[in-house]
């Protein structure tokens, strides 16, 4: 995760992360980090009107939002008319896992930025930095630190800890499941118990073993 903060020249509040394993509660992260940045600008003796706009921005390499752009801004709007009721908090959701999907639609620059990010091939780098200014020096800066014994170190360290937060979270989403699925089994053979139900009935009717339910059914009494 990368996360950064920043002040523009009239005042505005940005805050740019980038996530790349799905903590699978986006929306709410991104909403409470805005509000606390636009909290912690009132302080004592201040007038609400010297609070300035929030532009939170998160890159992900995961999809979040069900549609397929990539990029997706949200306000605050009246359900109806879809009136803007204020202009203070802005939150922005770019997937490069939707980067394909109708990009051609959307600013080219943002689009350059977003395929470097994403690690497009090198050979690319040239064609993207063409009409985007700033890029070409992220690219250099990217050139020298992978020269770095050190940093290419510490980026493969950092990569394989990734795989294995990755690897951590599927594996009790997996656990969560089969767990789940075996509390409703448990609850359904107690009912079918509780109806008098035969072993090897509720055996051909659930995929149990009867070996299963027998242990279900001394542990019930």
């Amino acid at each position: 995760m990368l996360d950064v903060r920043a002040k523009t020249e009239d005042g505005k509040q940005v805050n740019l992360e980038i996530q790349v394993s799905n903590k699978y509660d986006m929306a709410k992260r991104s909403l409470y980090y805005s509000a606390k940045m636009y909290e912690e600008q009132l302080e004592e003796g201040k007038l609400y009107t010297t609070l300035q706009k929030v532009i939170s921005i998160n890159i992900l390499t995961f999809s979040c939002i069900p549609n397929d752009r990539f990029h997706n801004i949200f306000h605050m709007r009246e359900d109806h008319t879809g009136e803007l009721l204020i202009d203070d908090i802005e939150i922005h959701f770019m997937e490069l896992s939707k980067l394909g999907i109708k990009a051609h639609e959307m600013d080219s620059r943002l689009v350059n930025w977003l395929m470097f990010i994403n690690g497009t091939n090198q050979d690319r780098w040239e064609e993207l930095a063409m009409d985007t200014p700033g890029l070409k020096k992220a690219m250099t800066t990217l050139e020298f630190l992978s020269q770095d014994k050190e940093v290419r170190m510490l980026y493969e360290m950092r990569k394989k800890a990734l795989l294995d937060e990755q690897s951590a979270l599927d594996y009790v989403e997996s656990r969560g499941r089969e767990e789940g699925k075996a509390a409703r089994d448990k609850e359904i053979v107690a009912n079918m118990l509780q109806e008098g139900l035969s072993v090897s009935l509720i055996a051909e009717v659930t995929g149990l073993s009867e070996a299963a339910i027998e242990l279900l059914s001394k542990q019930m009494h």
